[in-house]
Protein backbone atom coordinates (compact mmCIF):
# COMPACT_ATOMS: atom_id res chain seq x y z
CA UNK A 1 0.00 0.00 0.00
CA UNK A 2 1.04 3.30 -1.16
CA UNK A 3 1.56 6.51 1.46
CA UNK A 4 -1.44 8.08 0.39
CA UNK A 5 -3.79 4.82 0.37
CA UNK A 6 -2.45 4.44 3.65
CA UNK A 7 -2.57 8.54 4.63
CA UNK A 8 -6.55 8.29 3.72
CA UNK A 9 -7.45 5.57 5.40
CA UNK A 10 -5.40 6.63 8.33
CA UNK A 11 -7.51 10.01 8.00
CA UNK A 12 -10.88 8.41 7.13
CA UNK A 13 -10.27 6.09 10.74
CA UNK A 14 -10.23 9.28 12.33
CA UNK A 15 -12.85 10.84 10.75
CA UNK A 16 -14.95 8.24 12.26
CA UNK A 17 -13.75 8.76 15.89
CA UNK A 18 -16.29 10.37 18.03
CA UNK A 19 -15.28 13.69 19.41
CA UNK A 20 -13.08 12.14 22.66
CA UNK A 21 -11.45 9.36 20.71
CA UNK A 22 -9.86 12.06 18.04
CA UNK A 23 -9.28 13.77 20.96
CA UNK A 24 -7.08 10.84 22.16
CA UNK A 25 -5.74 10.16 19.42
CA UNK A 26 -4.09 13.84 18.81
CA UNK A 27 -2.89 13.42 22.58
CA UNK A 28 -0.97 10.37 21.25
CA UNK A 29 0.06 11.85 18.27
CA UNK A 30 1.67 15.04 20.06
CA UNK A 31 3.47 12.59 22.26
CA UNK A 32 5.32 10.99 19.41
CA UNK A 33 6.10 14.14 17.37
CA UNK A 34 9.57 15.43 17.13
CA UNK A 35 10.57 19.15 18.41
CA UNK A 36 10.77 20.14 15.05
CA UNK A 37 7.58 18.15 13.84
CA UNK A 38 5.80 20.05 16.33
CA UNK A 39 7.12 23.49 15.64
CA UNK A 40 5.85 22.64 11.93
CA UNK A 41 2.76 21.88 13.71
CA UNK A 42 2.51 24.89 15.58
CA UNK A 43 3.31 27.51 12.53
CA UNK A 44 0.67 25.89 10.46
CA UNK A 45 -1.71 26.18 13.58
CA UNK A 46 -1.39 29.86 14.24
CA UNK A 47 -3.59 31.19 11.36
CA UNK A 48 -5.60 28.92 11.93
CA UNK A 49 -6.33 30.12 15.49
CA UNK A 50 -6.16 33.72 14.67
CA UNK A 51 -8.85 35.77 15.84
CA UNK A 52 -9.98 39.18 13.98
CA UNK A 53 -10.39 41.23 16.61
CA UNK A 54 -11.84 44.12 14.83
CA UNK A 55 -14.57 42.38 13.68
CA UNK A 56 -14.99 40.82 17.63
CA UNK A 57 -14.55 44.06 19.31
CA UNK A 58 -17.17 47.08 19.35
CA UNK A 59 -16.44 49.95 17.04
CA UNK A 60 -15.75 52.22 19.55
CA UNK A 61 -12.70 49.79 21.52
CA UNK A 62 -11.37 49.13 18.11
CA UNK A 63 -11.01 52.87 17.22
CA UNK A 64 -9.53 53.54 20.82
CA UNK A 65 -6.76 50.94 20.03
CA UNK A 66 -6.28 52.46 17.04
CA UNK A 67 -5.84 56.18 17.93
CA UNK A 68 -2.47 54.79 19.48
CA UNK A 69 -1.02 53.97 15.89
CA UNK A 70 1.20 56.15 13.59
CA UNK A 71 0.75 57.56 10.06
CA UNK A 72 2.30 54.57 9.31
CA UNK A 73 0.96 51.92 11.11
CA UNK A 74 -2.66 52.77 10.18
CA UNK A 75 -1.66 53.01 6.47
CA UNK A 76 -0.25 49.18 6.96
CA UNK A 77 -3.64 48.57 9.02
CA UNK A 78 -5.76 50.07 6.21
CA UNK A 79 -4.37 47.40 3.60
CA UNK A 80 -5.29 44.24 5.90
CA UNK A 81 -8.97 44.15 4.58
CA UNK A 82 -11.97 46.12 4.22
CA UNK A 83 -12.91 46.51 7.66
CA UNK A 84 -9.92 47.39 8.99
CA UNK A 85 -9.46 49.94 6.60
CA UNK A 86 -13.11 51.43 7.64
CA UNK A 87 -12.14 51.49 11.12
CA UNK A 88 -8.91 53.20 10.47
CA UNK A 89 -9.98 55.89 7.76
CA UNK A 90 -11.47 57.76 11.08
CA UNK A 91 -11.54 61.86 10.31
CA UNK A 92 -10.44 61.85 14.52
CA UNK A 93 -7.51 60.10 13.65
CA UNK A 94 -6.23 61.85 10.85
CA UNK A 95 -7.22 65.23 12.06
CA UNK A 96 -4.77 64.90 15.18
CA UNK A 97 -2.35 63.96 12.20
CA UNK A 98 -2.94 67.44 10.33
CA UNK A 99 -3.11 69.31 13.85
CA UNK A 100 0.46 67.53 14.40
CA UNK A 101 1.61 68.61 11.04
CA UNK A 102 0.19 71.88 10.82
CA UNK A 103 -2.56 71.52 7.64
CA UNK A 104 -5.52 71.62 9.60
CA UNK A 105 -5.32 74.95 8.31
CA UNK A 106 -6.17 73.56 4.56
CA UNK A 107 -9.69 72.28 5.31
CA UNK A 108 -11.39 72.43 2.14
CA UNK A 109 -9.53 74.06 0.39
CA UNK A 110 -6.99 71.82 -0.79
CA UNK A 111 -9.98 69.11 -1.18
CA UNK A 112 -11.27 71.53 -3.93
CA UNK A 113 -7.91 72.63 -5.50
CA UNK A 114 -8.20 70.53 -8.99
CA UNK A 115 -4.58 68.55 -9.11
CA UNK A 116 -2.08 70.40 -11.82
CA UNK A 117 1.18 68.59 -11.18
CA UNK A 118 1.07 65.67 -9.51
CA UNK A 119 1.05 62.05 -11.69
CA UNK A 120 0.41 58.59 -11.05
CA UNK A 121 4.26 58.20 -10.58
CA UNK A 122 4.94 60.61 -8.62
CA UNK A 123 1.89 60.13 -6.18
CA UNK A 124 3.34 56.31 -5.83
CA UNK A 125 6.54 58.05 -4.99
CA UNK A 126 5.07 60.46 -2.36
CA UNK A 127 3.16 57.78 -0.69
CA UNK A 128 5.27 55.21 -0.48
CA UNK A 129 7.86 57.46 1.65
CA UNK A 130 4.56 57.04 4.28
CA UNK A 131 3.12 53.71 3.43
CA UNK A 132 3.28 50.56 0.42
CA UNK A 133 0.41 50.90 -1.74
CA UNK A 134 -1.81 53.20 -0.08
CA UNK A 135 -4.52 53.49 -2.05
CA UNK A 136 -7.09 56.38 -1.84
CA UNK A 137 -8.21 57.89 1.03
CA UNK A 138 -11.92 57.68 1.88
CA UNK A 139 -12.58 60.31 4.52
CA UNK A 140 -11.74 64.11 5.07
CA UNK A 141 -9.09 64.51 6.85
CA UNK A 142 -7.22 61.36 5.35
CA UNK A 143 -7.50 62.61 2.10
CA UNK A 144 -6.26 66.48 2.77
CA UNK A 145 -3.16 64.66 4.80
CA UNK A 146 -1.78 62.47 1.63
CA UNK A 147 -2.41 65.72 -0.27
CA UNK A 148 -0.71 67.72 1.83
CA UNK A 149 1.65 65.31 1.91
CA UNK A 150 2.53 65.19 -1.49
CA UNK A 151 2.58 69.01 -1.46
CA UNK A 152 5.12 69.54 0.56
CA UNK A 153 7.66 66.94 -1.31
CA UNK A 154 6.78 68.80 -4.22
CA UNK A 155 8.16 71.87 -2.29
CA UNK A 156 10.98 70.14 -1.30
CA UNK A 157 12.07 68.66 -4.10
CA UNK A 158 11.42 70.54 -6.34
CA UNK A 159 8.20 69.00 -8.94
CA UNK A 160 6.75 71.98 -10.11
CA UNK A 161 4.56 72.97 -13.43
CA UNK A 162 4.77 76.27 -15.31
CA UNK A 163 1.47 77.55 -16.60
CA UNK A 164 1.51 79.36 -19.74
CA UNK A 165 2.49 83.38 -19.36
CA UNK A 166 0.53 85.74 -18.88
CA UNK A 167 1.15 88.35 -21.92
CA UNK A 168 -1.04 91.23 -21.93
CA UNK A 169 0.77 94.27 -20.77
CA UNK A 170 2.95 96.08 -23.41
CA UNK A 171 5.36 97.70 -21.08
CA UNK A 172 7.39 96.65 -17.88
CA UNK A 173 4.92 95.12 -14.51
CA UNK A 174 6.09 97.42 -11.46
CA UNK A 175 3.71 95.78 -9.09
CA UNK A 176 1.88 92.46 -8.26
CA UNK A 177 -0.39 91.01 -6.08
CA UNK A 178 -2.19 88.15 -5.53
CA UNK A 179 -4.83 86.92 -2.87
CA UNK A 180 -4.93 82.83 -4.04
CA UNK A 181 -7.14 83.63 -6.50
CA UNK A 182 -6.50 86.84 -8.57
CA UNK A 183 -3.52 88.40 -9.91
CA UNK A 184 -3.45 92.44 -10.11
CA UNK A 185 -0.91 93.70 -11.79
CA UNK A 186 0.46 97.01 -12.85
CA UNK A 187 2.57 98.48 -15.71
CA UNK A 188 4.39 100.90 -16.85
CA UNK A 189 1.79 100.99 -19.71
CA UNK A 190 -0.21 102.79 -17.62
CA UNK A 191 -2.61 99.92 -16.96
CA UNK A 192 -3.98 97.28 -14.46
CA UNK A 193 -4.89 93.68 -15.36
CA UNK A 194 -6.52 91.33 -13.45
CA UNK A 195 -5.90 87.64 -14.26
CA UNK A 196 -7.99 84.49 -13.10
CA UNK A 197 -4.92 82.26 -11.41
CA UNK A 198 -6.91 78.95 -12.54
CA UNK A 199 -7.57 79.67 -15.85
CA UNK A 200 -4.32 81.92 -16.24
CA UNK A 201 -6.65 84.68 -18.36
CA UNK A 202 -7.24 88.14 -17.97
CA UNK A 203 -10.26 89.07 -16.95
CA UNK A 204 -10.13 92.99 -16.82
CA UNK A 205 -8.37 95.82 -18.00
CA UNK A 206 -8.46 99.02 -15.69
CA UNK A 207 -6.37 101.50 -17.77
CA UNK A 208 -9.08 104.33 -17.61
CA UNK A 209 -8.24 107.15 -16.06
CA UNK A 210 -4.67 106.29 -15.28
CA UNK A 211 -2.62 109.11 -17.03
CA UNK A 212 0.76 107.83 -16.01
CA UNK A 213 2.91 104.45 -14.95
CA UNK A 214 1.19 102.22 -12.11
CA UNK A 215 3.72 102.03 -9.69
CA UNK A 216 1.46 99.68 -6.95
CA UNK A 217 -1.61 98.02 -6.29
CA UNK A 218 -3.39 96.65 -3.58
CA UNK A 219 -6.32 94.20 -3.17
CA UNK A 220 -9.27 93.82 -0.70
CA UNK A 221 -12.04 91.59 -1.24
CA UNK A 222 -13.39 92.55 -4.92
CA UNK A 223 -11.63 96.11 -4.18
CA UNK A 224 -8.27 97.23 -5.98
CA UNK A 225 -6.45 99.89 -5.24
CA UNK A 226 -3.81 101.40 -7.65
CA UNK A 227 -0.74 104.03 -6.32
CA UNK A 228 0.17 105.82 -10.04
CA UNK A 229 3.39 107.83 -11.12
CA UNK A 230 1.41 110.88 -11.20
CA UNK A 231 0.53 110.84 -7.34
CA UNK A 232 -3.12 109.67 -7.46
CA UNK A 233 -4.68 106.48 -5.72
CA UNK A 234 -7.09 104.81 -8.11
CA UNK A 235 -10.07 102.57 -5.92
CA UNK A 236 -11.24 100.23 -8.15
CA UNK A 237 -14.64 97.73 -7.81
CA UNK A 238 -13.55 94.38 -9.81
CA UNK A 239 -17.04 93.79 -10.25
CA UNK A 240 -17.72 95.89 -12.52
CA UNK A 241 -14.54 97.07 -13.69
CA UNK A 242 -15.50 101.17 -12.71
CA UNK A 243 -13.39 103.57 -10.71
CA UNK A 244 -14.91 104.43 -7.30
CA UNK A 245 -13.26 107.53 -6.55
CA UNK A 246 -9.90 108.79 -6.93
CA UNK A 247 -7.26 109.96 -3.91
CA UNK A 248 -5.43 113.52 -4.22
CA UNK A 249 -2.92 114.59 -2.37
CA UNK A 250 0.22 113.05 -2.96
CA UNK A 251 2.94 115.64 -5.26
CA UNK A 252 5.12 112.63 -5.92
CA UNK A 253 4.79 109.13 -6.88
CA UNK A 254 2.75 106.74 -5.05
CA UNK A 255 5.17 103.88 -4.16
CA UNK A 256 3.49 101.51 -1.38
CA UNK A 257 -0.02 101.19 -0.40
CA UNK A 258 -1.73 99.19 2.11
CA UNK A 259 -5.77 98.57 3.48
CA UNK A 260 -5.93 98.87 7.14
CA UNK A 261 -10.02 98.28 8.22
CA UNK A 262 -11.70 100.96 5.91
CA UNK A 263 -8.45 103.08 5.57
CA UNK A 264 -5.65 102.98 2.58
CA UNK A 265 -2.08 103.68 3.54
CA UNK A 266 -0.04 105.29 1.22
CA UNK A 267 3.70 106.05 1.11
CA UNK A 268 4.72 108.66 -1.75
CA UNK A 269 8.11 109.89 -3.31
CA UNK A 270 7.03 113.16 -1.79
CA UNK A 271 8.37 111.52 1.15
CA UNK A 272 4.81 111.61 2.77
CA UNK A 273 2.71 108.70 4.51
CA UNK A 274 -0.99 109.64 4.14
CA UNK A 275 -3.97 107.51 6.06
CA UNK A 276 -6.98 107.94 3.63
CA UNK A 277 -11.05 106.80 4.26
CA UNK A 278 -11.56 104.13 1.46
CA UNK A 279 -15.27 105.12 1.67
CA UNK A 280 -15.18 108.51 1.34
CA UNK A 281 -11.87 109.29 -0.04
CA UNK A 282 -11.33 111.86 2.69
CA UNK A 283 -7.33 111.99 3.46
CA UNK A 284 -7.01 111.66 7.15
CA UNK A 285 -3.75 112.68 8.43
CA UNK A 286 -0.29 112.95 7.01
CA UNK A 287 2.63 112.26 8.38
CA UNK A 288 6.20 113.42 7.43
CA UNK A 289 9.94 112.73 8.85
CA UNK A 290 11.52 110.94 6.06
CA UNK A 291 14.54 112.65 4.46
CA UNK A 292 14.71 110.02 1.52
CA UNK A 293 12.54 108.30 -0.47
CA UNK A 294 10.70 105.69 0.98
CA UNK A 295 11.31 101.85 0.16
CA UNK A 296 9.87 98.63 1.30
CA UNK A 297 12.51 95.97 0.68
CA UNK A 298 12.39 93.43 3.67
CA UNK A 299 9.88 90.76 4.44
CA UNK A 300 8.23 89.43 7.71
CA UNK A 301 6.42 87.32 10.18
CA UNK A 302 6.26 87.30 13.81
CA UNK A 303 8.96 86.07 14.46
CA UNK A 304 11.60 86.64 11.57
CA UNK A 305 12.55 89.42 9.46
CA UNK A 306 14.76 88.75 6.32
CA UNK A 307 16.22 91.20 4.34
CA UNK A 308 17.47 90.42 0.20
CA UNK A 309 20.84 92.59 -0.93
CA UNK A 310 22.69 93.79 -4.05
CA UNK A 311 25.48 91.92 -2.67
CA UNK A 312 23.87 88.37 -3.93
CA UNK A 313 22.99 87.75 -0.01
CA UNK A 314 19.74 87.49 2.09
CA UNK A 315 19.87 87.34 6.05
CA UNK A 316 17.53 86.09 8.39
CA UNK A 317 17.47 88.41 11.52
CA UNK A 318 15.06 87.89 14.58
CA UNK A 319 13.01 91.22 15.92
CA UNK A 320 15.45 91.72 18.26
CA UNK A 321 18.32 92.90 15.63
CA UNK A 322 20.23 89.73 16.19
CA UNK A 323 21.15 87.80 13.13
CA UNK A 324 20.41 84.33 12.61
CA UNK A 325 21.45 83.20 9.14
CA UNK A 326 23.07 84.25 6.16
CA UNK A 327 21.91 82.82 2.61
CA UNK A 328 24.28 82.28 -0.04
CA UNK A 329 22.99 81.16 -3.52
CA UNK A 330 21.95 84.14 -5.73
CA UNK A 331 24.77 85.68 -8.84
CA UNK A 332 24.02 89.09 -8.82
CA UNK A 333 21.08 91.32 -6.88
CA UNK A 334 18.37 89.66 -4.45
CA UNK A 335 15.77 91.13 -6.33
CA UNK A 336 12.48 89.99 -4.35
CA UNK A 337 11.79 87.70 -0.99
CA UNK A 338 8.58 86.08 0.07
CA UNK A 339 8.32 84.02 3.28
CA UNK A 340 5.55 81.55 3.01
CA UNK A 341 4.97 79.42 6.52
CA UNK A 342 8.52 77.62 7.41
CA UNK A 343 9.81 78.57 4.04
CA UNK A 344 11.72 81.44 2.33
CA UNK A 345 11.67 81.92 -1.14
CA UNK A 346 14.07 84.18 -2.69
CA UNK A 347 14.40 85.64 -6.62
CA UNK A 348 17.20 86.95 -8.07
CA UNK A 349 19.38 87.92 -11.33
CA UNK A 350 19.53 84.61 -14.01
CA UNK A 351 15.91 84.08 -13.44
CA UNK A 352 17.26 82.24 -10.37
CA UNK A 353 14.76 81.12 -7.24
CA UNK A 354 15.81 79.54 -4.31
CA UNK A 355 14.21 77.68 -2.10
CA UNK A 356 15.09 78.21 2.16
CA UNK A 357 14.22 76.37 5.31
CA UNK A 358 13.78 79.47 7.51
CA UNK A 359 14.68 77.72 10.92
CA UNK A 360 17.84 75.54 9.44
CA UNK A 361 18.92 78.36 6.98
CA UNK A 362 19.31 75.75 4.70
CA UNK A 363 19.06 75.13 1.16
CA UNK A 364 16.04 73.05 0.01
CA UNK A 365 16.48 73.29 -3.77
CA UNK A 366 16.60 75.90 -6.33
CA UNK A 367 14.17 76.42 -9.30
CA UNK A 368 16.37 76.95 -12.50
CA UNK A 369 13.87 76.66 -14.96
CA UNK A 370 11.77 79.99 -14.70
CA UNK A 371 11.23 81.52 -18.33
CA UNK A 372 11.73 84.74 -17.54
CA UNK A 373 13.85 87.93 -15.43
CA UNK A 374 11.93 88.54 -11.96
CA UNK A 375 11.71 91.43 -9.65
CA UNK A 376 8.44 91.01 -8.18
CA UNK A 377 6.84 87.92 -6.50
CA UNK A 378 4.05 86.12 -4.80
CA UNK A 379 3.84 82.73 -3.30
CA UNK A 380 1.17 80.54 -1.03
CA UNK A 381 1.11 77.06 0.23
CA UNK A 382 0.60 75.61 -3.86
CA UNK A 383 1.71 78.20 -6.07
CA UNK A 384 4.75 80.65 -6.81
CA UNK A 385 4.05 83.37 -9.03
CA UNK A 386 6.67 85.75 -10.51
CA UNK A 387 6.63 89.13 -12.84
CA UNK A 388 9.04 90.34 -15.36
CA UNK A 389 10.88 93.59 -15.83
CA UNK A 390 10.95 92.96 -19.46
CA UNK A 391 8.84 94.55 -22.31
CA UNK A 392 6.27 93.70 -22.79
CA UNK A 393 6.01 92.41 -19.32
CA UNK A 394 5.31 89.14 -18.54
CA UNK A 395 3.51 86.91 -15.47
CA UNK A 396 4.73 83.42 -14.44
CA UNK A 397 2.58 80.66 -12.84
CA UNK A 398 4.67 78.12 -10.90
CA UNK A 399 2.29 75.23 -9.48
CA UNK A 400 3.59 72.68 -6.89
CA UNK A 401 0.15 70.95 -6.61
Amino acid sequence: MSFEERAKVFVNTFKDFNRDQQNEVLKRILLACQPLQLRLLYNGLKPLLAVDFVASLPKELVERIFSYLSVKSLCRVAQCNKLWRERSNHNAFWYRFCIQKGWDRFGEDLLQMPHTLISQKSNASLTNNTCTGLKPATCRWKEIYTRALSLDKNWEQGRYSVAPLLRGHKDPITCMTCDGSTIVSGSSDNTVRVWDVRTAKCGLVLDSPHTDSVRCVQLKDSLCASGCADGVIRLFDLKSGRCLRSFQGHTGAVEHLSFVGSTIISASADLTVRVWNSDTGALLRTMTGHSDEIQYCLQFTDDIIASGSADSTVRLWSHQGILLHTLEEHIGVVRCLCLSGNRLISGGDRKRIALWDVKEGKLLNVLHRNPTLLHLMWADETKLITASPDTPGTITIINYW
